[in-house]
């Protein structure tokens, strides 16, 4: 009995201690989005045509302007779109999707034991140098964050990669595409509601990264590459150079909560680049990046769509040792989408150990509006299927792969 109340005690203890870590993250989210329900200019449907909104957040009352033609406010990230992924698109669901896209992995990331994950994650943030030093010092941690200047570990600097492609590119495509959604509903500050709900979900990701990364890993992301993102696509000449070059886009997956398993299932986002420059005729390059890399050609359709397929390589399993190394097998996709839309998406030997996986989003079968569904099957063969019915996250069921012994053997 008196065991069973010190265990008891322990977990309240931690349970608190983690609530209060929650809170105050929530507060700093909510302090911002409360700031920017301040509107400044009248709200219109998603029916409705929206005012153009200059750099400093004022209304443009100037004649013959409109958002597609305005140079300052072309909505050059988020239009809205009945059908596909971007029928789906919120600032909230993308906030899921940003946090949870690390699941895919379920050999090393879950949401087990999430509160001591994030006190953990706290703990490195709120002592950088030391979790520094806990990774050999400065030197290593500029080799393996930011830039590669160790000879002697040079191995160690690919995990740089992620951090410029995911964390600094694909996080400022997402926060950017969440200020212009804020904007176009004439919020009076929308980069800091577009801000406060960036680092929230980049804190949030790393708790669910941090029994498997490195200490200063946090450290990298949170106080340098997501902010950095966050301030370089504030600024309309960049933002405006990486759309006209890049012509990004974002496909998240149709997440859900597997009933049957009581986990996240089929989480997942990838962003997507098709240089204009380089097409040719009716084709162009093709490049699908996240856990899941791909390189391929695009080809439009006389429908006013494009279907784009993607040879490359999808992570398996993040092995820790004193560098992060990544096990990748070849992967297959196929995609279609309707104006960066994405309708459905195909993919052979998907990130973890997903044999394939099949996302089919609004308008792609003859569903209830906004309703999306998906199938998947790992590579046990076992299945499992689910939807989502215009709510970030959907219900699934069936089975999913679970982490083994072995992985979580291999990643002490």
């Amino acid at each position: 009995m008196k065991q069973y109340c010190i265990e008891r005690q322990d977990t309240l203890h931690h349970t608190f201690r983690s609530m209060r870590v929650i809170i105050s993250m929530l507060s700093i989210a909510l302090f911002g989005l409360t700031l920017s329900a301040c509107q400044s200019v009248n709200l219109k449907t998603d029916d409705q045509v929206l005012p153009a909104v200059s750099p400093d957040n004022s209304p443009n009352t100037s004649p013959n302007t409109s958002p597609d033609t305005s140079p300052d406010t072309s909505p050059d990230y988020y239009r809205v779109q009945r059908i596909g992924s971007d029928a789906l698109y919120s600032p909230a669901s993308a906030f899921f999707h940003y946090t949870l896209d690390t699941l895919q992995l379920p050999e090393n990331f879950d949401t087990d034991n999430f509160s001591d994950d994030l006190d953990q994650v706290w703990e490195h943030l709120s002592h950088p140098r030391t979790a520094i030093d806990n990774e050999g010092g400065f030197r290593r941690f500029f080799n393996r964050e930011i830039f590669p200047v160790d000879s002697e570990h040079h191995r160690d600097s690919y995990a740089a990669l992620p951090n410029y492609g995911l964390h600094f590119l694909g996080g400022g495509i997402a926060y950017r595409r969440d200020v212009e959604w804020f904007m176009s509903r004439g919020y009076r500050y929308p980069r800091l509601a577009a801000a406060s709900l960036a680092m929230v979900s980049e804190v949030l990701q790393e708790a669910l990264e941090v029994q498997n990364t490195t200490d200063a890993d946090p450290v990298a992301d949170v106080y340098l590459f997501r902010p950095l993102g966050l301030l370089l696509f504030s600024h309309q000449g960049f933002a405006d150079w990486v759309q006209q070059h890049l012509a990004p886009a974002i496909w998240p997956t149709l997440s859900a909560w597997n009933l049957s398993t009581d986990q996240f299932t089929n989480t997942g986002i990838s962003y997507i680049y098709r240089p204009p420059r380089l097409s040719f005729r009716q084709s162009g390059l093709f490049v699908h990046t996240g856990l899941n890399n791909l390189i391929g050609l695009s080809h439009h359709l006389p429908s006013g769509r494009s279907i784009s397929w993607g040879l490359g390589a999808a992570v398996q399993e993040i092995i820790r040792q004193r560098n992060i190394q990544a096990d990748v097998r070849a992967s297959f996709g196929l995609f279609l989408d309707q104006d960066k839309s994405l309708l459905a998406s195909m993919v052979l030997n998907d990130v973890g150990k997903t044999r394939f996986r099949i996302n089919l989003y609004p308008g792609a079968l003859p569903l209830p509006k906004g309703m999306g569904v998906f199938l998947s099957m790992d590579d046990e063969r076992d299945l499992s299927a689910g939807f989502t019915y215009q709510l970030p996250i959907g219900l699934a069921t069936g089975q999913q792969h679970q982490r083994s012994n072995d992985g979580a053997d291999r990643n002490e």
